[in-house]
């Protein structure tokens, strides 16, 4: 029997005032990173916020599924930002 390691990253954080650890990929640890950037929080108020939201699944899985919406949420807001200022360029270009 061969034993891999595992490619998950397991970080302790703090939910609503509990001590609680979750183990997710380096990728997702990054982009979390970058949201908590974006918003000036801290990683922990992300973890209450989306605990306070969870419906149903575990943790883990909805900090994953927190993650990718905000991404999505921050591509389509760019999306838009530049399709605006393509708009823009254009009748600039043309009037």
């Amino acid at each position: 029997m061969s034993q891999h390691k595992s490619s998950l990253v397991c970080r302790n954080v703090v939910v609503n005032g509990h001590r609680t650890s979750i183990r997710l990929e380096p990728t997702l640890w990054q982009a979390l990173d970058y949201i908590c950037k974006s918003r000036s929080c801290h990683i922990n108020d992300i973890c209450s916020e989306v605990a306070d939201m969870q419906t149903e699944g575990g943790f883990t899985s909805a900090v994953r599924t927190f993650v990718v919406s905000s991404l999505l949420e921050t591509s389509l807001v760019l999306s838009r930002n530049v399709g605006k200022r393509k708009a823009a360029q254009m009748v600039s270009f043309h009037a």
